[in-house]
């Protein structure tokens, strides 16, 4: 009887606050501020969740010029309702904090020495037209065209441009979204995006991952091991035979089985390995989208 009657009370109390939420909702998204973020910049954004600072990886043929959209937006309900200036900076200190986070030693598979994630590409390899610019009234977004020189680039390191808003005439500057870490190289057949299908003593599954150009033959993968973990993974391939080789800084050593390779017809890599001296084995099929 007194299970019944509590089942009677909470209905009650469920029916009130129905009735409740029906005359005066507690939440109306009209009434939340906009905020001014960096939406987008260029290529696609890979940072993981917990990432100190979104990652957006741009690569490029080897031309002389190229460019990409950086864009600053209004974000939230409606539209600007005033001219809004927006002042952008190249940030290294942001740099050194997206390359600390990359370093912390959270992954129990992780034993590689700290390095950078990425180093701040040279002024003379990329121009801003402008770090000031104007989200129009009755607008939602401003755009810069930033330009960049990948035959200048070179194949040896990772590069990556900071960029953080540090003043705003309107609005609200967001928490999240206000600073980016813009990662731009040079490409080789290789980078894209791939349906990473893979089996493994660590799990099986699909996901999808980027290979991103570290040589004229080279791709790292983005994230890194079997684009789970944060381990930096490398596949080298062998123009002559077409043969493919994988390597990391961590979980060593690594052994290639000689069967690996990539098919250039249906551009896709086959990879069978194992590292940590044999205890672990990874099967993969990397296809190209």
């Amino acid at each position: 009887m007194k299970k019944i009657k509590n089942i009677l009370m909470l209905a009650l109390a469920v029916s009130g606050l129905s009735s409740c939420l029906d005359e005066d909702p507690i939440f109306n998204p009209d009434d939340s501020p906009n905020i001014i973020e960096i939406k987008s910049a260029g290529g696609a954004i890979q940072s993981p969740v917990d990432a100190v600072y979104p990652l957006y990886v741009n690569s490029f043929d080897i031309v002389p010029e190229a460019e990409f959209p950086l864009i600053i937006s209004y974000s939230g309900a409606g539209t600007a309702p005033q001219d809004i200036t927006v002042n952008l900076e190249v940030d290294p200190e942001a740099m050194a904090e997206y390359n600390a986070w990359f370093n912390e030693d959270e992954d129990p598979l992780d034993e590689e020495e700290d390095h950078d994630a990425y180093k701040l590409l040279s002024e003379s390899i990329y121009e801003f037209p402008t770090t000031t610019v104007t989200i129009p009234a009755g607008k939602r977004e401003a755009v810069i065209m930033v330009k960049v020189k990948p035959d200048m680039l070179d194949f040896d390191n990772s590069y990556a441009i900071p960029v953080s808003i540090t003043e705003s005439s309107a609005g609200i500057i967001s928490g999240n979204n206000s600073t980016a870490i813009i990662a731009i190289g040079a490409k080789n057949e290789y980078d894209g995006t791939y349906t990473n299908t893979y089996t493994s003593t660590l799990g099986n599954g699909t996901n999808t991952v980027d290979l991103v150009t570290t040589g004229q033959y080279s791709v790292k993968m983005l994230p890194g091991l079997i684009g789970v973990y944060s381990n930096a993974f490398s596949i080298t391939v062998d123009p002559a035979t077409n043969l493919a080789t994988v390597s990391m800084t961590s979980l060593l050593p690594i052994a290639t089985d000689p069967s690996s390779h990539w098919d250039p017809a249906t551009k896709t890599f086959y990879l069978k390995w194992t590292s940590n001296a044999g205890a672990r084995q990874f099967e993969q099929t990397l296809k190209m989208k």
